[in-house]
């Protein structure tokens, strides 16, 4: 079996889409915390210094859609494509607006929760941009109760973490308001947040935000 290690950031969402789907089709991973390991070293390994990367003998990737697909077509059961060569490409389809889109504007936000950087112009625009994505998307949930019915997905791996995301960071920065009428997002992020492995990487990254520690302060 090929020794594979999985270079990644606990707090990332795009390191999550792929601890996602490793863990739910049981792959055996080693995972290397990159602040652990020190950014000249990870640059060694991925001159592009790309989250997350894998390393899997001679196989050295980047890009989390093309690690997760990698997982799939290597380790094919369960599935999470559909079979179907139109709803694969919906799904395919679906994954896109998520990195290009969406998960760029919340790391956005992220540079916002500091009060001595905050930009309310920025925040109001940026706010309204994944409002806006989101809503497409909530627009392509047909099924229920994950995006391809029963079955749990890649695309559902995808936008596991950057979900919470959303509602947490609309939270903290006072404009949750602007989620409210979204709720078939709300029930798909419900139905995501049962699944075991996104248990497990939504405490990791809890921990690494210290979130974790504010919940047990309180």
């Amino acid at each position: 079996m090929t020794a594979i290690t999985l270079y990644h950031l606990p707090y990332s969402h795009f390191s999550s889409k792929v601890k996602v789907v490793a863990l739910e089709k049981s792959i055996d991973v080693e995972l290397k915390n990159i602040h652990e390991l020190g950014q000249t070293a990870f640059s060694d390994i991925s001159p592009n210094a790309q989250v997350p990367f894998l390393v899997a003998h001679e196989l050295q990737i980047g890009e989390s859609e093309v690690i997760a697909e990698w997982f799939e077509e290597k380790y094919p059961n369960p599935a999470m494509l559909p079979s179907d060569a139109d709803d694969r490409a919906r799904s395919r389809l679906i994954s896109r607006i998520h990195d290009l889109y969406i998960a760029p504007d919340l790391s956005v936000l992220f540079g916002q929760l500091g009060a001595e950087t905050r930009d309310a112009d920025l925040i109001s625009i940026t706010t309204d941009n994944i409002v806006k994505r989101l809503t497409e998307v909530q627009g392509m949930l047909e099924k229920k109760p994950f995006f391809n019915g029963e079955q749990f997905g890649l695309v559902d791996a995808c936008y596991a973490m950057s979900l919470w995301y959303s509602y947490w960071l609309f939270d903290q920065l006072e404009v949750s308001n602007k989620l409210a009428s979204l709720e078939g997002i709300q029930a798909w992020l419900a139905a995501i947040e049962q699944r075991d492995s996104v248990q497990v990487v939504f405490s990791e990254c809890k921990a690494a935000l210290g979130l974790d520690a504010e919940s047990n302060a309180a």
